[in-house]
């Protein structure tokens, strides 16, 4: 299922550590050398540790491909995608810009039935998605959930290959990139249904009207 961007403070946050990690390449910023168009890229999916129980489940993946990218790092959207905006793409890019052009992608996608460039699925918190085209990708991963809870993830931007240039200092491109995600826990709620039998009722006297106590225990 396809999670919106309803509350979009928490997420541009939960984005903002995202690029934190994983710095998007973009053209002229590091003074790295071309790209290899032609090799193929792999993404490493992890969890970011904060909840131990979504290591016990499957959380399925979906990468789609919106754009090629040139060996200058220049992206052009792809056929499909042509409105999504990749040109003003720089350092200076904020983490609301990133999560307003995931958003359009994945509108693009949603009512555009765009399939998908590659799937995979999270197990015991890691997931590996090789044999991927440079470009950038729009990665979406499943709700799942838990006895008490449910966790949505939000829809992110990906480029391939990457740079880590703000945490190493090395400016080389990075073909086989690692990416946390980071999801939000929204606690479930089921509903309740009491019936009174009434033994002994005046009709004459109108409705009857019945009040309850409930008390409700964890466990």
């Amino acid at each position: 299922m396809r999670k919106g961007f309803k509350d979009r403070n928490v997420w541009v946050a939960v984005l903002a550590s995202v690029l934190l990690v994983l710095l998007l390449a973009v053209p002229g910023v590091y003074g790295a050398g071309g790209i290899d168009t032609e090799r193929a890229c792999g993404v490493t999916f992890g969890l970011d540790g904060q909840y131990s129980e979504l290591e016990a489940l499957t959380i399925p993946v979906s990468l789609y491909r919106v754009a090629s990218v040139g060996i200058d790092g220049r992206y052009t959207p792809l056929e499909g995608f042509t409105g999504l905006d990749l040109s003003s793409v720089d350092s200076e890019t904020t983490a609301e810009e990133w999560a307003q052009m995931a958003e359009q992608a994945s509108q693009i996608i949603e009512t555009g039935g765009a399939e998908t460039a590659a799937s995979g699925e999270i197990r015991q918190g890691t997931a590996q998605v090789g044999g991927l085209e440079t470009g950038m990708y729009l990665v979406e991963a499943g709700s799942v959930e838990t006895a008490r809870y449910t966790y949505d993830f939000i829809p992110y931007l990906l480029a391939l290959p990457g740079n880590y240039y703000a945490a190493t200092g090395s400016d080389d491109w990075v073909y086989d990139v690692e990416s946390a995600r980071k999801p939000e826990q929204q606690t479930r709620y089921g509903s309740l249904a009491i019936e009174k039998v009434l033994e002994d009722y005046n009709a004459t006297l109108g409705g009857a009207t019945c009040v309850f106590t409930v008390e409700a225990l964890l466990d």
